[in-house]
């Protein structure tokens, strides 16, 4: 159920974003021809970003993910923090996506990210500002039969 999890909130942000062109979904081997690894892999067409060193994606799902461990914590205690004082976007950000889509939340890939934690996956990502970003989750193929994920 999570890597059906990780599948649904990957494609449904690339269609989010993805105005011409298209999404594709793909499943194999592991790039790296890993016989103990598999690869899931959403392309899309849309605005894409910037995914090198410092990028404000990878910055973004950080603080996504913070946010949602603050939402959690709050539904645990009851006790309100910065998670209930949404801040405006940073300023300075550029956004390549067309006027009429608003910034998302992060929340889909801050989901992705803590779901790949919990099965030892990780998260690969392409993306080229103007033509698209490819998001490929490699799992492993097996876990210890006394693992529960």
């Amino acid at each position: 159920m999570k890597a059906q999890r990780i599948a649904q909130n990957l494609l449904l942000n690339a269609l989010k974003y993805t105005s011409r062109g298209g999404v594709t979904v793909s499943w194999g081997d592991s790039r790296q021809n890993d016989a103990r690894r598999w690869m899931l892999c959403v392309t899309d067409t849309g605005p894409g970003f910037h995914a090198g060193p410092g990028a404000p994606m990878a910055a973004a799902l950080e603080e996504a993910t913070e946010e949602a461990r603050q939402v959690d914590e709050t539904a645990r205690t009851g006790i309100k923090g910065a998670a209930d004082d949404p801040s405006p976007p940073d300023a300075t950000t550029v956004d390549a996506r067309p006027v009429h889509q608003e910034r998302g939340e992060g929340i889909g890939l801050s989901i992705v990210k803590r779901l790949c934690e919990l099965l030892d996956a990780s998260i690969e990502m392409d993306s080229t500002p103007g033509e698209g970003t490819s998001l490929r989750i490699v799992f492993p193929r097996s876990y210890d039969p006394i693992e529960q994920r």
